[in-house]
């Protein structure tokens, strides 16, 4: 290194001079300084010089299933935090480029697995998935229930839910609240929200309006404030994979104490209808009326993947020989999704 640097610089005259004085005076040439000086850089660049060293990326594995919820998944090896297997859905952390090996069981309840999804892009149809995390991914345990699968109607965005929910019949009942938050008009535009559904399903999906509280399946109220920047809420029960009544349904009509449009407020009340007939998560396009976030001001209608999503959840009312999923009752469960969020 040293010969290969002096050959590529010429040195004045003078300074030659001054390099064989010293080297007459018995001190060390200057050449000599410049690779200890280097050396000593070099040093504290690979750890010398009192450097902590470097600490590896973490990644964040979610695992989840589809069809089905509360699935055991053996995890191996442990993650970061000590913590193996859970049941769906759940997530895990590791170094990056940790090799993970996921089992799921082949059968639930006579429900059989069919694949692996990942969001990489990626599916196998063994139960076993063996996973180098280069980066986040999230991974669906799909089960077949006895209905069509994720792959029936797309494009779509089912392996990125939680859950994807029905009723157990058409039409449900929708009621809402007046109370002192409540207009006609603001119905109306909630409505309107709502009916977006039933357009793109040419009718499928629908709802009938009720005045009786007792009747509902869904029930609506108006809200001017929100925590933070939450524009709706939807609270939900259900078991197996069938939802219960009621559902709580809550629109935001301000926002930072100014009335949101009316445009604002029906993509809030479509989204929050999306997750009141059982899409138990989200999309992961901004285009996407079902998108955990909304831009205030530019408004989003139902696209092609948000209506395929939620025939796949009612799909026996889109195919012929189709019925409802089979999936056994279990003990209730109750969520509250607090979405879209503004940005």
């Amino acid at each position: 290194m040293t010969n290969h640097f002096i050959s590529q610089i010429t040195i004045p005259a003078r300074r030659n001079s001054i390099f064989y004085s010293r080297k007459v005076l018995g001190l060390p040439p200057l050449w000599s300084l410049w690779s200890l000086l280097i050396g000593i850089l070099v040093l504290w660049g690979c750890g010398g010089g009192g450097s902590t060293g470097s600490t590896s990326s973490l990644v964040t594995l979610q695992i989840q299933s589809a069809g089905l919820t509360g699935i055991p998944i053996s995890v191996s090896p442990a993650d970061t935090t000590g913590q193996t297997d859970g049941v769906t859905p759940f997530q895990r952390i590791f170094d990056s480029n940790t090799q993970v090996v996921l089992v799921a069981p082949t059968d639930v309840n006579g429900i059989r697995f069919t694949h692996w999804q990942t969001s990489w892009g990626g599916t196998t149809t063994s139960n076993t998935l063996q996973l180098t995390l280069y980066s986040d991914v999230v991974v669906t345990a799909v089960y077949d229930t006895g209905t069509c699968d994720g792959d029936e109607f797309l494009p779509n965005y089912v392996y990125n839910l939680t859950a994807l929910l029905h009723w157990p019949g058409i039409p449900v009942n929708v009621y809402f609240v007046q109370d002192q938050y409540y207009t006609d008009s603001l119905r109306a535009i909630a409505l309107a929200g709502f009916d977006e559904w039933t357009s793109s399903t040419n009718g499928v999906i629908h709802w009938v309006i009720t005045t009786n509280p007792n009747d509902a399946h869904i029930r609506v109220s108006f809200t001017p404030t929100l925590s933070g920047n939450t524009l709706g809420i939807t609270s939900f029960t259900y078991s197996g994979d069938v939802l219960l009544p009621v559902v709580d349904m809550k629109i935001r009509t301000t926002y930072n104490d100014t009335p949101l449009f009316d445009g604002d407020i029906q993509e809030i009340a479509a989204h929050e209808m999306g997750h009141a007939m059982g899409i138990y998560g989200h999309s992961d396009q901004p285009s996407d009326v079902m998108y955990p976030s909304q831009a205030l001001g530019i408004v989003h209608y139902l696209t092609i993947r948000d209506t395929n999503t939620m025939k796949t959840g009612y799909c026996w009312l889109f195919l012929p020989g189709i019925g409802p999923s089979g999936i056994p009752p279990g003990p209730s469960t109750t969520r509250s999704l607090y979405c879209p969020k503004a940005r």
